[in-house]
């Protein structure tokens, strides 16, 4: 089911917050990860205290252009974009997705 302007104006307002708050961010490719894959990620997450998000691209461009992050630039070659967001430990994202 489609969400509302409401509910869309509601999640840009939660990133824009996110992004103040946050230390680090980190984007990927969720894509090609099976459903196993991904609960082994989110878990892996929690464990490190670093929050995962999966995001429309929309959404996630105008959070940014509403915060200090006005010259990110997302890539437009992923399909679908997660965000990883740290807010005590600034490589706790890398080192979580990397993996």
């Amino acid at each position: 089911m489609a969400k509302t302007k409401q509910q869309k104006e509601q999640i840009v307002k939660n990133l824009v917050e996110k992004l103040a708050s946050m230390k680090s961010m980190v984007f990927a490719n969720f894509n090609k990860l099976t459903v196993k894959e991904t609960e082994d990620l989110r878990q892996q997450c929690r464990q490190a205290e670093v929050e995962y998000l999966v995001v429309k691209k929309n959404l996630l461009r105008l959070a940014l252009t509403q915060s200090q992050f006005k010259d990110v630039s997302l890539p437009e070659m992923l399909a679908g974009i997660a965000v990883a967001f740290s807010y005590d430990d600034e490589i706790a994202p890398a080192r979580v997705l990397g993996k």
